[in-house]
């Protein structure tokens, strides 16, 4: 039987505190002498894998993989070193997963993310216009949660400089309007949604949304009825009965209507 090759990632993360000793050569990790630097970093730190042959044993059965830690946003010097990790240490993420990882600022919400295998296939093939829920705990509301529609994914440079945000916006009010609208002004830049309808978030604080919600918020509820509820609880009367008001989150929802085409009767000859 033919063996399955396997599937070489390039980015992983420390799953726990981990020594790891300086590395001269690219190829293949070496035994040293005790003297020899070490640098200690913590769980869910970003690692690129610079390993080119299969992990070799050093001290006993250990394994040990030829690694550059990272630091994305300040790119401090140390960081441009090779370091010898030991392989036990760390969790391959795959390169689609990886921008939804380097967005979370804090190392432990990274680990966390990537502990969970099948939240993260699911988070992966997300797409705009998909349905998700989004955990109020960040917010500091822990029983709170709310329904959104996803309206972008992408980098957010005022949020953080480097990863994968996803904007979205408000299904509904009955939990209010959002909890970050007075801290996202710059929302209708990246999906023309008025702040206080509109929340961004990382990969780590979405939930799937409980098929009996989706199947209340169809999209064809979502364009109809469901959303002109919201459109009416913030839009003036006097907008209502018109296009919508400027920064009105409405304008990203409602599809117009094209006018209609006048065809000119031409007889046969």
């Amino acid at each position: 039987m033919d063996q399955k090759p396997q599937i070489y990632s390039k980015f992983a993360i420390l799953t726990r505190t981990t020594e790891m000793r300086m590395h001269i050569s690219a190829e293949v990790p070496c035994d040293r002498p005790s003297e020899v630097q070490t640098f200690t970093m913590g769980g869910g730190t970003l690692i690129k894998m610079y390993q080119t042959q299969t992990p070799v044993e050093v001290a006993g059965s250990r394994k040990f993989s030829t690694v550059q830690i990272l630091d994305l946003v300040r790119q401090e010097p140390i960081y441009e070193n090779l370091y010898e990790c030991p392989q036990e240490n760390l969790l391959k993420v795959s390169e689609a997963l990886w921008p939804y990882v380097i967005a979370i600022k804090e190392p432990e919400r990274r680990l966390q993310l990537v502990k969970k295998v099948e939240h993260c296939k699911w988070i992966i093939y997300l797409k705009k216009n998909d349905l998700v829920r989004v955990s109020g705990a960040s917010f500091g509301k822990k029983s709170t949660f709310y329904d959104c529609i996803i309206r972008y994914i992408g980098n957010v440079a005022e949020l953080y400089p480097v990863g994968y945000i996803f904007g979205l916006e408000l299904l509904h009010l009955d939990n209010g309007f959002s909890p970050q609208s007075e801290d996202i002004p710059y929302s209708i830049k990246y999906m023309q949604c008025d702040p206080t309808l509109s929340i961004f978030s990382t990969a780590d604080n979405l939930l799937q949304l409980p098929s009996e919600v989706k199947k209340k918020f169809s999209m064809q509820n979502i364009i109809g009825e469901t959303l002109t509820k919201v459109r009416t609880a913030i839009v003036p009367s006097t907008c209502a009965n018109g296009g919508g008001g400027a920064g009105s989150n409405t304008n990203s929802l409602r599809r117009q209507k094209k006018p209609k085409k006048k065809f000119q009767t031409v007889g046969l000859i």
